[in-house]
């Protein structure tokens, strides 16, 4: 069938028919629109066909082809991994700002790594003199999701990342107990409430919910985060975390009673909504 007609088959609007074509046909949507009389195979067409009919049921696209541009690299995702949003390439830009502007910072952690999208996005951004220099980690509860990881390292061809299995600090705690002084956290936790996560739109069911809810507030996980950090020695340390623009201030003022040492900003995202904090711990 000609591409043009397959196109009109696809019940979808027409960017993301381009999108999931261009996908099958191993090519980019500008030839694809370029040639229109195209004929397309009959197990393409099914394959094209098939996708449709899931993103129809509102699987998201990145699942469907399995990769997701991220701070300009592509990166691997499957449903055991939260798809990378562009907001968090602000997290990323960040990150970079405070490494390049802190020689004494060597060490990065990115806490929940999922993709691995921050830390490998991070790594791949800083000046090479720079990255050299620093040691990366990254750690995860789950042994899936830093499978994923570890592959995007190596297509990406990042800088060597010591992966940590665990949940939030307890597998990198000896790094900060030795070293906080020159490092970056970093971390993008779950932070949906069950009531704002019934109410997101429906292609977020499909993706794995234990990188999505956090409790009744969504602030499970960031409280025992801070809880965690609470016990170790943590002059000098630096640290970024997103959350939900609901629950920052809550966040912050939790921050506040528990960790009295860390002074903290909060800042925004591209909407001009609260997303981000910024805590540093003088030495």
């Amino acid at each position: 069938m000609r591409t043009d007609r397959l196109l009109k088959k696809s019940g979808l609007p027409q960017d993301e028919a381009e999108y999931l074509l261009a996908h099958v046909l191993h090519t980019d949507t500008a030839h694809l629109l370029a040639h229109p009389e195209h004929l397309v195979s009959f197990i393409s067409t099914l394959r094209f066909l098939r996708l449709c009919s899931l993103r129809r049921q509102h699987k998201p696209l990145a699942y469907l082809t399995q990769e997701q541009f991220f701070y300009g690299q592509k990166f691997m995702v499957n449903p055991r991994v939260l798809i990378p949003r562009h907001t968090t390439e602000i997290l990323v830009d960040s990150a970079v700002q405070i490494i390049e502007q802190n020689e004494h910072i060597n060490t990065v952690i990115d806490i929940g790594t999922g993709s691995g999208a921050i830390v490998i996005a991070t790594a791949l951004a800083v000046n090479q003199n720079r990255k050299n220099t620093i040691r990366w980690h990254a750690s995860d509860v789950s042994s899936s999701s830093l499978r994923v990881a570890q592959k995007n390292a190596a297509k990406l061809n990042a800088p060597a990342i010591t992966w940590h299995k665990g949940s939030l600090i307890e597998p990198v705690a000896h790094l900060l107990q030795n070293n906080a002084s020159k490092t970056l956290l970093l971390a993008n936790l779950p932070y949906l409430s069950y009531e704002d996560y019934a109410k997101t739109e429906m292609q977020i069911s499909f993706e794995p919910e234990h990188a999505l809810l956090s409790g009744i507030d969504g602030l499970n996980h960031y409280r025992r985060l801070v809880q965690e950090l609470a016990l170790l020695p943590l002059g000098g340390l630096h640290a970024i975390f997103e959350t939900d623009p609901c629950n920052i201030e809550m966040l912050a003022r939790y921050m506040s009673e528990q960790l009295p040492g860390a002074t903290l900003e909060m800042t925004q995202d591209e909407l001009s909504l609260p997303r981000f904090i910024f805590a540093h711990w003088f030495a």
